[in-house]
């Protein structure tokens, strides 16, 4: 069992995912990635409070402003769903990357 989240850890993951979504060959090589999946864990083990928050809008800032649907034809995400009013950052990139409230 996971007891906390590193934030170093997850300063790192972000900055590389950012990274990995400004690579012009992004859909043409592996990339890894493991910001969102680092969210996804911290939900399902009940430590959302140790989710940066402005990292996630950050992440949803930029996969916002480019063509995410290239990145959801391969499979890697669903079709983006609607977060309801309000809810924190955390939830609002889940949405985005098509997890269901709950589906973690």
């Amino acid at each position: 069992m996971i007891n906390r989240i590193d934030s170093a850890i997850d300063v790192t993951a972000a900055e590389l995912d950012r990274a990995a979504w400004h690579r012009p060959d992004a859909l043409h090589t592996t990339v890894h990635l493991g910001f969102i999946h680092g969210v996804d864990l911290a939900v399902t083990t009940g430590q959302e409070e140790l989710v940066d928050q402005r990292q996630c809008a950050e992440l949803l800032d930029t996969m916002w402003d480019m063509d995410f649907g290239a990145f959801r034809r391969p499979g890697m995400f669903r079709p983006e769903l609607a977060a309801p009013d309000g809810v924190a950052a955390h939830w609002r990139l889940l949405a985005f990357a098509g997890r269901a409230f709950g589906d973690t």
